[in-house]
């Protein structure tokens, strides 16, 4: 049983993980094509992909990084706590 709590944790913060990184990298994109379309309308300087693709992977390796620790210390932590109450 504890296994499986273990596993549904970690794979919980890995979940949690890629779906903010994932998210992050998703605006970029699209920051990159409404960037591009403004030059090309005319409205604004030519878009560089690997700047704003650089900061979106900056921004969401943070983020993400971030909510998975949120996620991971207190479930670690009630983890620790319920298996030492069992050998008690």
């Amino acid at each position: 049983m504890r296994a499986v709590a273990v596993a549904a944790w970690l794979v919980g913060g890995l979940v949690i993980w890629n779906g903010v990184f994932d998210r992050h990298i998703e605006i970029g994109a699209r920051a990159y094509l409404d960037q591009q379309q403004a030059y090309v309308e005319g409205r604004g300087p030519r878009a560089n992909i690997d700047r704003v693709m650089d900061e979106a992977r900056a921004s969401g390796l943070r983020s993400a990084t971030g909510w998975a620790l949120a996620e991971l210390i207190p479930g670690g932590l009630v983890l620790a706590w319920a298996c030492r109450r069992r050998r008690a």
